[in-house]
């Protein structure tokens, strides 16, 4: 056993190496102490966030292409029967801008929602053999659902350039909306979150939830004032959208985008409510169901 050389000034040795880094399940976690583990461990968080944007269409023969294809050809689609086919109105603008802004702020709900809920269902196997903060999952999923919406902004700039080129008018807001825009989009992705606490859960018991799942967020689309401007909803039926918690984010990104409409901030504070109860109740109902749900996988 060879012995520590000793220091000739005197000074203690150092340590040949760093102490290991742990992961370990703590108990009797509140509120608080789980906000400090997700903050301990966020170097997993951004492992699984990037694992989930380089599985995007991996092994596929268009590869990326498929991130410009399938967010933009719903867009197309809707465009031609919604806009060419039933004459939707779009406010002066071409209906093409209005659903493509329409798209992206449901977007920014809708994708990363649904990816997360299959976050503790795809992850069954590692969860099972060793321990990491369960509610990392979903937030890491929900990441690779940012990525449609982002790509569909840069295909809105684009339209709107063409425009200003071949037409000679310009249909984006100033910049003084951009504050307006990262609002709405705030509100979609945290609602999105709080949305796929509940459903993670639910999904990793039954997996027939999905299905239901895809059903309801098509019911919800239409729900929400993207195909329509919000001001063609009939009067009896304002309370609706009024309660729906997307309303405020989408008709905001509408106006920060192309000045259509005017955000309320009345839908806005329904929103952050709605969003505020669904994330705490939430976030309580995961971490006191994930270990229960874990056993059963």
């Amino acid at each position: 056993m060879s012995a520590v050389p000793q220091s000739t000034s005197g000074a203690e040795p150092r340590l040949a190496s760093a102490e290991p880094w742990i992961i370990a399940p703590e108990v009797h976690l509140g509120f608080a102490g789980r906000v400090r583990e997700i903050w301990r461990y966020r170097r997993i968080l951004l492992f699984f966030a990037l694992k989930a944007i380089q599985s995007l269409y991996k092994n596929t023969r268009l590869g990326v292409l498929w991130l410009l294809i399938r967010p933009l050809a719903p867009v197309l689609v809707g465009t031609l029967i919604f806009g060419a086919l039933t004459e939707a109105p779009a406010g002066g603008t071409p209906y093409f801008l209005f659903f493509l802004s329409g798209s992206i702020a449901w977007g920014f709900f809708a994708e990363p929602v649904t990816r997360g809920s299959r976050a503790l269902d795809i992850n069954r196997r590692l969860l099972t053999k060793l321990y990491l903060p369960r509610v990392i999952l979903p937030a890491g999923q929900l990441a690779a659902g940012l990525v449609e919406p982002l790509v569909l902004i840069g295909v809105m700039a684009v339209t709107i350039w063409y425009y200003r080129i071949t037409k000679g008018i310009w249909y984006g807001m100033p910049l003084g909306g951009v504050p307006v825009a990262a609002l709405a989009v705030l509100l979609a992705v945290g609602l999105s979150f709080a949305v796929s606490l509940w459903t993670s859960v639910w999904q990793a018991r039954a997996r027939d939830v999905k299905y239901l799942l895809g059903y309801v967020i098509g019911f919800w689309f239409f729900l929400t004032p993207i195909v329509y401007p919000l001001s063609r909803m009939p009067a009896n039926l304002r309370w609706l959208a009024v309660l729906n918690p997307m309303t405020g984010p989408v008709e905001a990104f509408h106006w920060a985008t192309l000045g259509i409409g005017a955000p309320s901030w009345n839908e806005l504070f329904v929103s952050a409510c709605v969003t505020a109860i669904v994330l705490i109740t939430g976030f309580f109902y995961f971490t006191r169901s994930e270990a229960a749900t874990i056993d059963k996988l």
